[in-house]
Protein backbone atom coordinates (compact mmCIF):
# COMPACT_ATOMS: atom_id res chain seq x y z
CA UNK A 1 0.00 0.00 0.00
CA UNK A 2 0.44 3.81 -0.08
CA UNK A 3 1.14 6.04 2.42
CA UNK A 4 1.89 9.86 3.53
CA UNK A 5 3.18 10.39 6.58
CA UNK A 6 3.99 14.44 7.51
CA UNK A 7 5.10 16.10 10.57
CA UNK A 8 3.29 19.23 8.69
CA UNK A 9 -0.77 19.33 8.23
CA UNK A 10 -2.02 18.06 4.96
CA UNK A 11 -3.57 21.23 3.33
CA UNK A 12 -5.33 18.38 0.61
CA UNK A 13 -5.31 14.89 0.15
CA UNK A 14 -6.73 13.29 -3.29
CA UNK A 15 -6.01 9.12 -4.15
CA UNK A 16 -5.59 9.22 -7.70
CA UNK A 17 -6.69 5.93 -9.74
CA UNK A 18 -3.94 4.59 -12.28
CA UNK A 19 -5.69 3.18 -15.31
CA UNK A 20 -5.86 -1.00 -15.13
CA UNK A 21 -4.24 -1.86 -18.53
CA UNK A 22 -6.84 -4.32 -20.53
CA UNK A 23 -6.16 -7.63 -18.80
CA UNK A 24 -4.27 -9.63 -21.75
CA UNK A 25 -2.40 -12.17 -21.29
CA UNK A 26 0.81 -10.22 -20.14
CA UNK A 27 3.85 -12.05 -19.84
CA UNK A 28 7.00 -10.93 -17.33
CA UNK A 29 10.36 -10.95 -18.06
CA UNK A 30 10.73 -14.43 -16.62
CA UNK A 31 8.12 -15.44 -19.17
CA UNK A 32 5.62 -16.18 -15.96
CA UNK A 33 1.92 -14.23 -16.66
CA UNK A 34 1.70 -11.18 -15.12
CA UNK A 35 -0.87 -10.13 -12.50
CA UNK A 36 -2.58 -7.40 -12.50
CA UNK A 37 -3.35 -5.41 -9.28
CA UNK A 38 -4.98 -1.68 -9.40
CA UNK A 39 -2.47 0.98 -8.04
CA UNK A 40 -3.43 4.64 -7.63
CA UNK A 41 -1.52 7.38 -6.40
CA UNK A 42 -1.60 9.71 -3.41
CA UNK A 43 -1.50 13.33 -3.69
CA UNK A 44 -1.27 15.44 -0.74
CA UNK A 45 -0.26 19.16 -0.24
CA UNK A 46 1.77 20.04 2.29
CA UNK A 47 3.20 23.86 3.64
CA UNK A 48 6.34 23.92 4.81
CA UNK A 49 7.73 27.89 5.68
CA UNK A 50 4.84 29.74 3.73
CA UNK A 51 5.63 27.39 0.63
CA UNK A 52 3.11 24.97 -0.93
CA UNK A 53 4.71 21.52 -2.26
CA UNK A 54 2.96 18.29 -4.29
CA UNK A 55 3.90 15.10 -2.60
CA UNK A 56 3.44 12.15 -5.15
CA UNK A 57 3.68 8.47 -3.42
CA UNK A 58 2.70 5.23 -5.87
CA UNK A 59 4.02 1.95 -5.94
CA UNK A 60 4.14 0.85 -9.80
CA UNK A 61 2.57 -2.79 -11.06
CA UNK A 62 4.99 -4.86 -12.24
CA UNK A 63 3.02 -5.69 -15.64
CA UNK A 64 4.88 -3.26 -17.87
CA UNK A 65 1.39 -2.45 -19.14
CA UNK A 66 0.65 -1.60 -15.42
CA UNK A 67 3.50 0.65 -15.42
CA UNK A 68 3.35 2.64 -18.63
CA UNK A 69 -0.32 3.96 -17.32
CA UNK A 70 1.33 4.68 -13.99
CA UNK A 71 3.80 7.02 -15.80
CA UNK A 72 1.08 8.44 -18.13
CA UNK A 73 -0.70 9.69 -15.11
CA UNK A 74 2.13 10.93 -13.36
CA UNK A 75 3.45 13.17 -16.43
CA UNK A 76 -0.06 14.32 -16.59
CA UNK A 77 0.02 15.15 -12.64
CA UNK A 78 3.34 17.05 -12.83
CA UNK A 79 2.59 18.75 -16.09
CA UNK A 80 -0.27 20.66 -14.12
CA UNK A 81 0.94 21.26 -11.01
CA UNK A 82 2.44 24.67 -10.62
CA UNK A 83 3.72 23.84 -6.95
CA UNK A 84 7.20 22.32 -6.38
CA UNK A 85 6.79 18.35 -6.50
CA UNK A 86 8.09 15.97 -4.05
CA UNK A 87 7.84 11.49 -5.86
CA UNK A 88 8.45 9.39 -4.52
CA UNK A 89 7.94 5.17 -4.39
CA UNK A 90 8.58 1.60 -5.66
CA UNK A 91 8.65 1.55 -8.80
CA UNK A 92 9.22 -1.86 -10.37
CA UNK A 93 11.54 0.29 -13.04
CA UNK A 94 15.30 -0.01 -12.95
CA UNK A 95 16.85 3.20 -14.11
CA UNK A 96 18.01 2.51 -17.30
CA UNK A 97 15.07 1.25 -18.45
CA UNK A 98 13.05 4.05 -21.31
CA UNK A 99 10.24 4.19 -19.04
CA UNK A 100 11.75 5.94 -16.75
CA UNK A 101 12.66 8.59 -18.91
CA UNK A 102 9.83 10.77 -19.42
CA UNK A 103 9.86 11.51 -15.19
CA UNK A 104 13.27 11.77 -15.46
CA UNK A 105 12.64 14.63 -18.16
CA UNK A 106 10.44 16.25 -15.78
CA UNK A 107 12.10 15.50 -12.24
CA UNK A 108 15.73 15.36 -10.83
CA UNK A 109 16.32 12.18 -9.10
CA UNK A 110 18.05 12.52 -5.58
CA UNK A 111 19.59 9.15 -5.34
CA UNK A 112 22.88 7.93 -4.72
CA UNK A 113 22.42 5.08 -7.09
CA UNK A 114 21.91 2.54 -4.47
CA UNK A 115 20.83 -0.84 -5.49
CA UNK A 116 17.40 -0.88 -3.02
CA UNK A 117 15.70 -4.60 -3.96
CA UNK A 118 16.13 -7.36 -1.74
CA UNK A 119 16.75 -5.58 1.09
CA UNK A 120 18.88 -8.19 2.58
CA UNK A 121 21.04 -8.22 -0.88
CA UNK A 122 20.49 -5.34 -3.01
CA UNK A 123 20.64 -6.34 -6.38
CA UNK A 124 18.76 -3.81 -8.77
CA UNK A 125 17.63 -0.38 -8.25
CA UNK A 126 13.56 -0.21 -8.17
CA UNK A 127 13.07 2.60 -5.33
CA UNK A 128 13.10 6.25 -6.25
CA UNK A 129 12.35 10.13 -4.67
CA UNK A 130 12.30 12.60 -7.41
CA UNK A 131 11.95 16.15 -7.14
CA UNK A 132 11.20 19.36 -9.23
CA UNK A 133 11.30 22.98 -7.80
CA UNK A 134 13.53 22.20 -4.72
CA UNK A 135 17.30 21.78 -4.06
CA UNK A 136 18.15 18.29 -2.51
CA UNK A 137 20.66 19.01 0.19
CA UNK A 138 20.99 15.52 1.32
CA UNK A 139 20.36 11.93 0.30
CA UNK A 140 21.42 8.23 1.38
CA UNK A 141 20.69 4.75 1.03
CA UNK A 142 19.91 3.40 4.54
CA UNK A 143 21.81 0.23 4.32
CA UNK A 144 19.42 -0.98 7.26
CA UNK A 145 16.36 -3.90 6.80
CA UNK A 146 12.81 -2.69 7.95
CA UNK A 147 11.51 -4.01 4.48
CA UNK A 148 11.95 -6.07 1.63
CA UNK A 149 13.20 -2.30 0.28
CA UNK A 150 15.95 -0.79 1.69
CA UNK A 151 14.70 3.01 2.21
CA UNK A 152 16.18 5.91 0.76
CA UNK A 153 16.12 9.46 2.78
CA UNK A 154 16.67 12.78 1.74
CA UNK A 155 16.38 16.58 2.66
CA UNK A 156 15.21 18.62 0.26
CA UNK A 157 14.81 22.54 0.67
Amino acid sequence: GNAVVSRLPLKSLETIAIPDPDKENEINRDGEPVHYESRCIIKAVIEENGKDICILVTHFGLAESERINAVNMLCAIIDTTDLPIILMGDFNTEPDEELLAPLLGRLKSVDTNDNTFPSDKPEIKIDYILYKGLECIYSETINEIYADHLPIKAELI
